[in-house]
């Protein structure tokens, strides 16, 4: 059973969904309106097209966001940090977690802001998880560390910072005889 340690940024879920709905809607009035009012079959087929497109990107914005950034899957971290299927961790790897900062990486003229960042420190003995492909908008993976940025994640703090390094060792102690 997979526990949520880290959620996504639902505000960016909202900000992303909204324009892809739009486009939606407006495919969909086009069509009906091309094929009911305007007795037109090429304004019909194209906003029927257009509504099918949109609504399979919407269904993939909705099943990327719907993924948390870090869960924990038994004694693996799944970090959700590219596209696809989540890079597995044994837990035995992961040390800790530290607050940074860093640039959004967001385009436009919020490209020079920073944002507070999720760091992951992972044990250095672990050669496998050096360099990991990851979507860099959403994190970066170099050497012992993954950085996740907090643009796509819930707001990160002390307190968060401290409620996963809290999980961690929880999870890392040893289960009693018989514990389910």
């Amino acid at each position: 059973m997979r526990e949520v340690w880290l959620k996504t940024n639902s505000r960016a879920l909202v900000m992303s969904i909204l324009p892809v709905a739009i486009v939606e809607a407006c495919a969909l009035l086009v069509a009906v309106l091309g094929g009911v009012v305007f007795d037109n079959a090429v304004l019909m087929w194209c906003g029927g097209i257009v509504w099918v497109v949109a609504s399979i990107v919407l269904v993939g914005l909705v099943l990327q966001w719907s993924q948390p950034r870090i869960a924990r899957d038994g004694d693996d971290v799944l970090l959700f940090v590219r596209s696809g299927l989540p890079v597995r961790v044994p837990l035995h790897v992961v040390e800790g977690f530290l607050l940074g900062q860093g640039p959004t990486m967001l385009a436009g003229p919020s490209h020079e802001l920073e944002t507070a960042n999720l760091v992951i420190k992972l044990a250095d003995r672990a050669e496998t998880f050096q360099k990991v492909e990851v979507k860099s908008a959403i994190a970066s993976w170099c050497n012992s560390y993954v950085t996740i940025r907090g643009t796509w994640c819930e707001p990160l703090s002390v307190e968060v910072v401290n409620r996963l390094n809290m999980r961690l060792y929880e999870a890392k102690q040893p289960q009693p005889a018989g514990a389910v």
